[in-house]
Parts: structure tokens; C-alpha cells; sequence
């Protein structure tokens, strides 16, 4: 769905030079369609889930219509915050806050997340990420999410890309915005 999704963005809006996915939309854009003509950076990719993850995950699959109804109360947007990011600064859980209030996912968006859990889960989703086709990799130094914590093991999953790791957690872009921008412009000019 994502490459019809971009193929109807560029029809149109216009041509798209760049791909930016953060966290399970990593593993939706990794399709040779997509890294073989973009430049693409993720941020926060899962090529593994932790343990912790995919308990959670599987969780919210099997509670999905009962989530759906609580899931955007400020109270659970804010743990849900403070427990993917890693700099709990005032300003960062005001933008978890902010986002919370400004881009509350629907009850229909929930169940339809809750169906992709097994994207998440699916091992064979980041197979092909060593063939260079990635322009950059971003991660969180303390982002819990994945089983891939360090540059060795990402270096195992996505060969030779520029791996580069942030202080901050799962919510990098509202955790530290400035610099991960400051990233992303730096790998589109180049």
C-alpha cells in the first residue's frame, strides 16, 4: 500500500526525491520499488523487536477494540511518552503532549494499526537492507524497541549505510527535532 500510496503522491503532488520512515514505517517502505529509485532514512527502525516489543504488540492485537476507546485519554498518550522517550525534558513531553492532542488516531486507525502488528513482527522484512540502497540510518541510543541496540548490529543488518545513533529514545524526531533535522537536510543535500 505504500508504493501505491507514493505512486498517487507523485501523480498528484509531484515527484518525491526522499523517504523519510520512522519506526513501522521502516519496515513499510522497504520495497525495492521504493529504495531502488529514493533516497530513503529511517529513523528508529525495528529490524528485531525486543522482547518487551512484541509482548506489546501482541497485547494490543488481542485488545485492540477494547485500546481503541482509551487509547488517545491524555493520561496513556503521556506513558506511552515517557516510556518510548529517553530525554523526558518539559519541552519533549510537551510535543508527546502536543501530538497526543493535535493527531489522536481515530478507533478505526487503531484496529486497522492492530492488523500490521505482524509487519512488526516479520523477521524477513529488513532481508534486503544490505545492498546499500538505504542513504541513512537513525536510531536512539536508548530506544528499547528494537533488539538492535549498537553499531555492530545494525552494521549486521544494514551493511555498509551511515548508521548513526542520537542520545534519545524511540521518539527521536520529538526528542531532539533539531538535530535529527539537522540530519536529515544534511543527507538530502548530499
Amino acid at each position: 500500500w505504500f508504493v501505491k500510496t507514493l505512486a498517487m503522491i507523485e501523480r498528484e503532488i509531484g515527484i518525491v526525491d526522499l523517504v523519510c520512515a520512522h519506526s513501522f514505517g521502516c519496515s513499510v517502505v522497504l520495497d525495492s520499488t521504493v529504495t531502488g529509485s529514493k533516497k530513503v532514512i529511517l529513523l528508529n527502525p525495528v529490524p528485531t523487536p525486543s522482547a518487551m516489543y512484541s509482548r506489546y504488540s501482541r497485547l494490543i492485537v488481542n485488545s485492540a477494540h477494547f485500546w481503541a476507546h482509551i487509547y488517545n485519554w491524555p493520561i496513556f498518550v503521556l506513558l506511552r511518552g515517557m516510556t518510548l522517550t529517553k530525554i523526558n525534558t518539559q519541552e519533549s513531553l510537551q510535543r508527546v503532549r502536543w501530538v497526543g492532542r493535535n493527531s489522536p488516531s481515530t478507533y478505526r486507525q487503531i484496529i486497522f494499526q492492530a492488523t500490521l502488528v505482524n509487519i512488526i513482527l516479520d523477521k524477513t522484512v529488513f532481508d534486503g537492507t544490505k545492498s546499500g540502497d538505504i542513504s541513512l540510518v537513525i536510531s536512539g541510543m536508548f530506544d528499547t524497541t528494537a533488539v538492535e541496540r549498537d553499531t555492530l548490529d545494525m552494521q549486521a543488518v544494514f551493511g555498509d549505510t551511515e548508521l548513526i545513533f542520537l542520545r534519545g529514545g524511540h521518539l527521536l524526531p520529538i526528542e531532539t527535532p533539531s538535530r535529527v533535522a539537522h540530519l536529515i537536510n544534511d543527507a538530502m543535500v548530499h
